[in-house]
C-alpha cells in the first residue's frame, strides 16, 4: 500500500494559474483535464521528481475554506479506501490518481455488499478521526477492479462531536443553520441545518447503498423542495435480499437515535448479512501469517511462509488464489480485514508452530493442512511437511 508522506499545510495566496495540459504547476506536469465545476478543476499530472501520476485539484480563489478544510481532513487520514494528500499548494491540492468510475447501480446484492463494506470501513476511520464527510454520494465514491475509493472531503466536518459525550468540538466549519451537502443524499437533521455527528453519513451511506441495489436515487424530486421534502417525509421502496434492505431501512431513519450509533456497527451488520450469490470458482487468499516469537528473524520466516502457501495452491486446479500484492495488504494482525475486501470466499490466515531450529530446518516445514472451522480440511499436502497452522474463515 502506498503511504503519503507526512503533510505540511502551509497557505498562501492564490497564483490564479491558468492551467494547461503542458503547464508545469511547481514539480508538476499537467497532462489533460480529468473534470471541472463551479468550485474548480481537477487535472491528471506528472510529478517529475519521482515520476508519478498524480491529480491536481485546481481550486478557485473564493472556496479557500472548502480548500483548507479537505487538505485537513484528508492529512489526518491514511487508509486504503480513501485517496491519498500528497503535497498541498497556494491554491491546489496535490493526491493520488485514481483510475476508475464514479459507483453506480444496480449492481448485483453481492456486489454491493462488497463494496458497501469498502465504503463502511473507510468511513468508519474518517469518524475514529473526528471527521464527517457531510457529502457522501456515488459522485465522490470511485469504483474499479480493485474496489472502492473515498474521495472529496472538501465539506468535512473536522473534529466532530463523539456519541459518547467526550470528544471536544475544537474546529467550527459550518454556521449553526446554514446547509451544506447534496440535498438527495443529506440527513433530515443535515438538511435543516442543525448540527451532526457521524449519523448524518450513516443516512447517506444508506442512500448510496440503497442507490447501488436498485440503480435509482432513494429520494428524487423535480425540484430542490420536492426532493428535500422527501428526504424529511418519504420511506423509500426497495426490492433487495432482506439483510441488505433491513441495513438501508435503519441508515434511512429519519431520527439519528434510530439509525446505526457508528458506521462500525454499519459494517458489523453488513458482514453478517446473508446474500445468495452466484455459483462461482473456488477462491481463496492467503493473509500474512503472525509471528508469534519475539525473535524478528521470525518476521521473514512467517510470510515467506505464506508466500509458499500462495504458490502451492495456484497450482490447484479450479482454484483462484489471490496474488500476494493484493493479500499483504492486511497484516496478520490487522483487527480491520474484511473478507470482501478482497473478493474471495475463503480466507486463511495462521501462525508458524513446533520446535523452532535453524534457518534452514524452518524452511523444510511448510504448511501442510488448509483446515475451515466447520467444514474441516480443505486442502492437504505430503505428510511429514507439518509446520505451520492454519485457519480458513468464511
Amino acid at each position: 500500500m502506498n503511504r503519503a508522506l507526512p503533510v505540511r499545510l502551509r497557505w498562501a495566496p492564490s497564483s490564479a494559474l491558468a492551467l494547461t495540459p503542458g503547464t508545469r504547476l511547481g514539480p508538476y506536469e499537467i497532462i489533460s483535464a480529468l473534470g471541472a465545476g463551479g468550485m474548480g478543476e481537477v487535472w491528471k499530472a506528472r510529478d517529475t521528481r519521482v515520476d508519478r501520476i498524480v491529480a491536481i485539484k485546481h481550486l478557485k480563489a473564493e472556496h479557500t475554506d472548502r480548500f483548507r478544510r479537505e487538505a485537513r481532513a484528508i492529512a489526518a487520514l491514511n487508509h486504503p479506501r480513501i485517496c491519498q494528500l500528497y503535497d498541498v499548494g497556494p491554491d491546489y491540492l496535490v493526491m493520488e490518481y485514481v483510475e476508475g468510475q464514479p459507483l453506480k447501480g444496480p449492481v448485483p446484492a453481492a456486489d454491493a455488499q462488497r463494496l458497501a463494506l469498502q465504503i463502511a470501513d473507510a468511513l468508519a476511520a474518517a469518524h475514529h478521526k473526528g471527521i464527517v464527510h457531510r457529502d457522501l454520494k456515488p459522485a465522490t465514491i470511485l469504483v474499479n477492479d480493485s474496489g472502492a475509493k473515498l474521495l472529496d472531503f472538501g465539506l468535512a466536518q473536522i473534529d466532530a462531536p463523539s456519541l459518547s459525550g467526550d470528544a471536544t468540538v475544537s474546529v467550527a466549519l459550518s454556521e449553526r443553520g446554514a446547509i451544506v451537502g447534496t440535498l438527495a443524499y443529506m440527513s433530515p437533521e443535515q438538511a435543516q441545518g442543525q448540527s451532526v455527528d457521524a449519523r448524518t453519513d450513516v443516512f447517506a451511506f444508506g442512500a448510496v447503498l440503497y442507490e447501488l441495489l436498485s440503480g435509482r436515487r432513494a429520494f428524487a424530486g423535480g425540484t430542490p423542495l420536492a426532493t428535500l421534502s422527501a428526504v424529511m417525509h418519504e420511506t423509500p421502496p426497495l426490492e433487495a435480499p432482506a439483510a441488505l434492505k433491513r441495513i438501508v431501512i435503519r441508515c434511512l431513519a429519519k431520527q439519528p437515535r434510530d439509525r446505526f450509533v457508528s458506521m462500525v456497527d454499519v459494517g458489523t451488520a453488513l458482514e453478517q448479512a446473508e446474500v445468495k450469490t452466484a455459483n462461482r470458482d473456488p477462491s481463496i487468499a492467503v493473509l500474512p501469517f503472525a509471528n508469534m516469537s519475539r525473535d524478528p528473524e521470525d518476521e521473514y520466516f512467517s510470510d515467506g511462509l505464506a508466500e509458499e502457501i500462495i504458490n502451492l495452491l495456484a497450482h490447484i486446479p479450479g482454484l483462484k488464489v489471490t496474488a500476494r500484492t493484493s493479500s499483504f495488504a492486511f497484516p496478520g494482525s490487522s483487527t480491520t480485514f474484511r473478507r470482501g475486501q478482497l473478493r474471495v470466499a475463503v480466507c486463511s490466515r495462521g501462525r508458524p508452530r513446533g520446535t523452532r531450529g535453524n534457518s534452514s530446518e524452518r524452511e523444510a516445514k511448510t504448511l501442510a493442512s488448509l483446515n475451515h472451522p466447520r467444514r474441516g480440511p480443505l486442502w492437504k499436502t505430503p505428510a511429514g511437511r507439518i509446520g505451520v497452522v492454519c485457519c480458513a474463515c468464511e
